[in-house]
């Protein structure tokens, strides 16, 4: 009796499976191990995969090697000692049960294992941790159930695959959204596919797993009708009268939209941030990137009204309030008659819909940063001039903010006709 693996093929130019060779009373039955593996990550002489980049992943692959291996000796020795004659049909048979048995039992542990650790590895790193924790679990669990199937890496390295087409499915028909309703939309879609790519492509990087193609696992983006607002509409929110949090709220959303700030950066500015007639800022997110580019941004005569109601400082507000400053700040705008009605289209089940919804729905923190882009050009300042102020050092992202309505560009270049 002999019991050992060889390479399928030899030449292959990537992963090449993994073959289970048994000689036992003259006979030799080649069997797939449903392993596969590098062949300048295989170690000819001792049938193994070589420890070398990805240690730990070849640690487990050499494990479940061996298991097979020994599983094979157990069931022909004890065969063996019953005098029972084993046929290469019984025998090819349980191998490949045990092997299923172990490949969806040891590789679905590992793949849920591995995701607890990747969102504890988020959860010092991220405020926005939740997104993995909650949500994407929530939607693996689910497809989980569905495809009665075990979650593993390689269930996702194909896009001809039931488990990825599962995926989608239920993203497009089944998933709840935040209304309740089946069907995500289809940007919502295109995030959970990115998060899912995170994790993965985390997974690569600490040498958990083999890199693999993930360019099948994506959804299209459609374009998201974003909204600014106009001097009116700011005017009636400053002149609205408020309670001590609410002209928080209002305040820090004013300044967003005079100097193009993002909510992390407004909601707390340090008090040397504030000079005689300008603001001294180094944003948080291209200091996270490795820049520190410092933004100097004058004070608007709105931003001086601000500033003096405060006793020449902005107010601070929790960054991990966001949500709450959303919900204020739209229930500000409502008061403030910022109620215009807007119509776009969005894809839903693989249908176009047509959604209506009044302006202060769409409003957010962001919304600031973009009202500072839109009116600042609007105003006739250069595009480059506007992207010293925001921080912005693509002009193709700073293009998306940009928010000129059909309406205002006809009327603003009437004259270009």
């Amino acid at each position: 009796m002999h019991v050992h693996f060889n390479l399928r093929s030899t030449r292959a130019s990537f992963t090449t499976a993994i073959m289970l060779v048994v000689h036992y009373q003259g006979e030799r039955l080649r069997v797939t191990s449903k392993e596969r593996v590098l062949v300048a990550a295989w170690d000819f002489e001792n049938q193994c995969a070589l420890l070398g980049e990805n240690t730990l992943e070849h640690t487990a692959l050499n494990k479940r090697l061996a298991s097979i291996q020994r599983a094979v000796k157990i069931y022909l020795e004890n065969r063996e000692k019953a005098g029972g004659n084993v046929r290469l049909s019984e025998l090819k048979q349980h191998i490949t049960q045990f092997i299923d048995q172990a490949k969806n039992t040891k590789t679905s542990a590992f793949f849920w294992d591995t995701f607890d650790t990747f969102v504890r590895y988020k959860k010092t790193n991220i405020k926005s941790y939740k997104t993995y924790d909650q949500e994407l679990r929530k939607h693996l669990q689910n497809v989980e159930n569905i495809s009665q199937q075990q979650l593993t890496f390689e269930a996702f390295h194909y896009h001809e695959n039931s488990v990825v087409n599962t995926l989608k499915n239920y993203f497009t028909y089944n998933a709840q959204n935040r209304k309740g309703e089946a069907g995500l939309l289809t940007n919502t879609i295109w995030k959970q596919f990115k998060n899912l790519k995170v994790f993965l492509n985390w997974c690569v990087d600490q040498g958990l797993i083999q890199n693999f193609s993930t360019k099948h696992l994506t959804a299209p983006l459609e374009h998201i009708a974003h909204v600014f607002l106009t001097e009116e509409e700011l005017a009636r929110l400053e002149n609205l009268n408020l309670s001590t949090s609410e002209r928080i709220v209002r305040d820090l959303f004013l300044v967003s939209c005079e100097t193009g700030l993002r909510f992390s950066d407004v909601c707390s500015l340090p008090s040397q941030a504030v000079k005689e007639d300008c603001l001294e800022v180094y944003p948080k997110k291209t200091r996270k990137n490795g820049h520190t580019n410092r933004l100097i941004i004058p004070f608007s005569t709105r931003v001086k009204r601000i500033l003096a109601r405060n006793g020449q400082q902005l107010p601070t507000y929790p960054y991990s309030q966001i949500n709450n400053f959303n919900t204020c700040l739209r229930a500000l705008c409502e008061r403030a008659d910022i109620c215009a009605i807007n119509y776009y289209y969005r894809t839903i089940q693989d249908r176009e819909v047509r959604i209506e919804q009044k302006k202060f729905e769409l409003i957010s923190s962001h919304t600031g940063r973009r009202t500072f882009c839109t009116l600042k050009f609007l105003a006739g300042m250069p595009s480059h001039v506007i992207m010293k102020f925001s921080g912005h050092t693509s002009e193709q992202n700073f293009m998306r903010y940009l928010k000129i309505d059909a309406e205002i560009a006809a009327t603003k270049y009437r004259d270009f006709f």
